[in-house]
Parts: C-alpha cells; sequence; structure tokens
C-alpha cells in the first residue's frame, strides 16, 4: 500500500506528497500489468488504484523491480508479435521498393487482390472498389468498376530508410589543428586583455 505524508508549508503553496514505494504490493503489479497498455506512467498508476498518480507513477517506472517486471513483459509481448529490427527493416523495404507493374495484368486491368504479390500487397494503403451506374429509375445498371488503390508514401520509406543508414548528413563536422587552436586561444587572449 502507498503511503503519504502531506505538509502544508508557508513557503510551499502546493506541497508535493512523499510517497513511499513499497516493496512488493497488489497495486505495483497492476501498475506493471497496466503500464504497458499505453506506455503511460501517471494513468497506468491511476488505473491500479494509487492515490497520487502523477507522483507514483514516474517514481514506479525508476523502481528496479519494476522496471524489470514491464521489460520482461514488453520483451515478450514483442516477441509474440515478431516485432523485431529485422522485420521493421523488411516492412520499411517492402514500402520503399515496391513496384507498382505487380498491381496490374498484362492487358493493364487491376490484379485481384488474391493475386498481387504479398511484398506488393504490403505497399497498399487503402483499396476502393465503386460499382459505376447509369440511366434512372428502371433504366439504371451497371456499366463497370472503378478501382482506387492508394499506395504507402515511398518518400517517407526512404527517408526512414536512410535515416536508418546514417546517409544523411544532419551534423557539419568542424576538426581544427592544434596550430590554429592555439593561434585562436592566443587571439582571445588579447582582445581580453584589451577589453580590460
Amino acid at each position: 500500500m502507498a503511503t503519504a505524508k502531506v505538509g502544508k508549508s508557508r513557503n510551499e503553496p502546493n506541497p508535493e506528497p512523499e510517497v513511499a514505494i513499497p516493496k512488493d504490493s497488489v497495486r505495483m503489479a497492476l501498475f506493471i500489468a497496466e503500464y504497458p497498455k499505453d506506455l503511460n506512467a501517471t494513468k497506468a498508476a491511476e488505473r491500479a488504484g494509487y492515490k497520487w498518480p502523477d507522483k507514483i507513477g514516474p517514481r514506479l517506472l525508476k523502481h528496479p523491480a519494476v522496471k524489470a517486471a514491464i521489460g520482461s513483459k514488453v520483451e515478450a509481448e514483442m516477441d509474440l508479435l515478431d516485432i523485431s529490427v529485422d522485420r521493421t527493416l523488411n516492412g520499411v523495404a517492402k514500402c520503399a521498393f515496391y513496384d507498382v507493374g505487380n498491381l496490374f495484368e498484362d492487358d493493364g486491368s487491376v490484379k485481384q487482390i488474391k493475386d498481387i504479390d504479398p511484398a506488393t500487397r504490403f505497399a497498399i494503403a487503402g483499396f476502393e472498389v465503386v460499382e459505376l451506374f447509369e440511366g434512372q429509375g428502371e433504366q439504371k445498371h451497371a456499366y463497370g468498376l472503378l478501382k482506387k488503390i492508394k499506395l504507402v508514401d515511398r518518400g517517407s520509406a526512404l527517408d526512414k530508410l536512410m535515416r536508418y543508414h546514417s546517409l544523411y548528413k544532419d551534423k557539419v563536422e568542424v576538426s581544427i589543428d592544434s596550430k590554429l587552436a592555439e593561434t585562436l586561444s592566443l587571439a582571445r587572449k588579447r582582445v581580453a586583455s584589451i577589453a580590460s
């Protein structure tokens, strides 16, 4: 059970409670179960029943036993879902390097979704089929299908791969030799002596 000591001070208009974290509790186990749901320590502490969730939640995350339990729980979930670096990179690569030609038959018509290879299907963000009609009333009849395919943003996927492989030069690296550094140091000293 969490304990708290709240005291008012003249210098402190809004005192923060001192919350002790117990070594073993039902609430701690609830916190560990709740935290992976949204990765929000305050909400997890609130759902676990703590009185001051905004204080205890972040502190529980620093507790070694809690940190280890949450880590193993998240790792187990990632293993269950097969969320690995390799699989993630493979997915991003599929989004970056798909071939639009794989969506079409030789005559130019759109393939059935089942006939599209899995790597190209991965790049489909949305698929819509609209039946087209002409005429009115009893004369109304279907004359065709409009198929709309929305693909993932290839540029975004390429950007992610570029960043992963550090192909962007976000930082400018400047190197100076010791002689230049010495000259700059002497110049600073001269400017400082003139100013004083």
